[in-house]
């Protein structure tokens, strides 16, 4: 029988979660991400945008304010953070909890959350999905099954994947998973592929994504095993579905933090000679060393999110200089798209990189060296030009 979190643990695992979000919320100009400012585009000047319903609906309640979306950022990541400690007590009674801690030593947990797109509303769906199939009470598959199917409907078609994992383990989940692969196999197998143009598409990013939690492999659950080695390997070519690493990882890695003896390569570890003191030292203030470097790891995302996350202030003068210099006509990197959309200029090249548009008069702002325009300014990575109808002219 799974408990309820006592309320000392719930604000602990708050007050954690706060660590990082304080740093974003008052360390960093406006929210993180690209996307994230299309979608606020629709929310403060009402430019149409393509996301299923339920995310549609509720970007149009959303007020225009870059604080209110970060607070909303939080409390999608902590209610995450709630079910992974959840999960864990799951497979530890005692200790489970903690597992919504040690999540965070995989910084893909913090760093999903500061950006704002349709995905960010689903992952507390599919993280409770995730607990109520491994809980297994009365009516608890039906549950999870409502909530994937929910959430691929109205938030992120991405929930079919989790359908997909579950039936690795659970014939219930066949219902799903079959018509999902015989229905949409060319779309489920093009949305895991890689883009390596886009960062949170690229491949070999896990290292990244997943640091200390590799460590959870060295005492893997066997009732999580399936569906963490089918998101890993998954993760390995797209970066994006590392989030849905981590409430599989978590308790593996909590279960060898506070189990180790029930790990893998426990027996050949144990018959490693240490010097007793060093031994002594180690049992008595191994956990504890453990948790500082938990919270040093929340202090740490939260700095390189506020120094180290686009845009930065730069990139947002860069902005807002050449819609004054184009008069609200710009061209640009696509990657500066949304950017130049939500405050206030035009431009065609955005979303990804096939709608990159090719140069011609007007101003542009690009990493590109373009020596037959006029070079009006200059950043640290990135070149604003004013281009005339001659200038590309061969």
């Amino acid at each position: 029988m799974n408990k309820m979190l006592s309320l000392k643990q719930f604000f602990i695992l708050f007050f954690a979660t706060l660590i990082p979000f304080l740093f974003y919320f008052f360390g960093k100009t406006g929210i993180a991400g690209f996307d994230g400012y299309y979608f606020l585009n629709y929310a403060c000047h009402g430019v149409p945008i393509s996301t299923p319903a339920m995310a549609l609906l509720f970007f149009s309640w959303l007020p225009c304010s870059f604080l209110i979306a970060k607070i909303v950022l939080f409390l999608l990541c902590f209610t995450c953070v709630i079910f992974v400690a959840l999960i864990g007590e799951l497979f530890n009674q005692k200790h489970g909890w903690k597992a919504g801690l040690v999540a965070f030593l995989m910084p893909i947990l913090f760093f999903t959350f500061i950006e704002l797109e349709n995905e960010q509303l689903s992952y507390p769906f599919l993280f409770a999905a995730i607990f109520f199939f491994y809980r297994g009470q009365k009516w608890d598959k039906i549950v999870s099954a409502g909530l994937l199917i929910f959430t691929g409907l109205f938030l992120w078609e991405g929930a079919a994947y989790l359908a997909i994992a579950f039936a690795l383990s659970d014939p219930f989940f066949w219902l799903l998973g079959i018509p999902i692969l015989i229905i949409w196999p060319g779309q489920f197998i093009s949305k895991m592929l890689p883009d390596n143009q886009v960062s949170e598409n690229m491949m070999g990013r896990i290292m990244d994504t997943i640091e200390f939690g590799f460590f959870g492999f060295l005492n893997p659950l066997r009732t999580v095993l399936p569906q963490l080695l089918f998101f890993f390997a998954i993760a390995i070519f797209n970066a994006k579905f590392s989030i849905l690493v981590v409430p599989f990882l978590a308790p593996c890695l909590l279960c060898l933090i506070e189990e180790p003896e029930k790990s893998l390569f426990w027996k050949p570890i144990s018959k490693i000679r240490l010097p007793l003191k060093i031994k002594t030292w180690l049992e008595k203030n191994g956990k504890k060393y453990f948790w500082l470097a938990v919270f040093c790891s929340l202090v740490s995302q939260g700095i390189t999110c506020v120094q180290h996350s686009m845009p930065s202030e730069e990139q947002i003068v860069e902005v807002q200089y050449v819609i004054a210099l184009g008069q609200g006509q710009v061209q640009n990197d696509w990657s500066y798209g949304h950017w130049v959309a939500f405050y206030g200029g035009e431009t065609n090249s955005h979303s990804n990189w096939m709608l990159q548009q090719p140069w011609h008069e007007g101003a542009i702002l690009t990493s590109e060296y373009l020596p037959e325009c006029e070079l009006k300014k200059q950043f640290s990575d990135a070149n604003m030009y004013w281009c005339d109808i001659n200038s590309f002219k061969k």
